[in-house]
């Protein structure tokens, strides 16, 4: 049996949302926090989805490349989430009524967690600064 190349799987993705905006000339949403946040949430539950999928047609040969490829793609999200400032989360926290506070919180611990596990700590403390932002506005939702 072939080995499966990580730089093809879920190449799917790899043009990501970037070439559909400038697919319809609407390139400024691209630095829109709202837009950034949403899809680094749909970017980790897709990477999820794809894993299983992934995982159970191509068993062995996909655990071979599965870290390597967990990290790039986690990298990928990152990108879009440093490009949120501290000030515009709390932005979006005040102004996006539609916020699934906690579903947001899930993949940003998700992705936190991802980077702590290849010690890239830099990383989870600009994870962590977001998030903690989201967890302050859900407990002061419960009180």
């Amino acid at each position: 049996m072939n080995k499966l190349n990580p730089d093809s799987l879920f190449s799917i993705f790899e043009q990501g949302d970037i070439e559909v905006y400038k697919e319809h000339n609407i390139e400024e949403v691209l630095n829109n926090p709202f837009t950034l946040l949403g899809t680094v949430v749909s970017g980790l539950e897709n990477y999820h989805l794809l894993d299983k999928m992934h995982l159970l047609k191509y068993q062995d040969r996909y655990v071979e490349v599965r870290g390597k490829l967990q990290t790039r793609y986690y990298l990928r999200i990152y990108g879009y989430l440093s490009k949120i400032s501290v000030g515009s989360m709390r932005e979006v926290i005040l102004k996006d009524t539609q916020l699934d506070v906690g579903r947001t919180i899930e993949a940003l611990l998700d992705l936190q967690q991802h980077f702590q596990s290849i010690e890239q700590y830099e990383r989870c403390a600009e994870i962590k600064k977001r998030n903690d932002i989201l967890i302050n506005k859900k407990l002061e939702d419960l009180l």
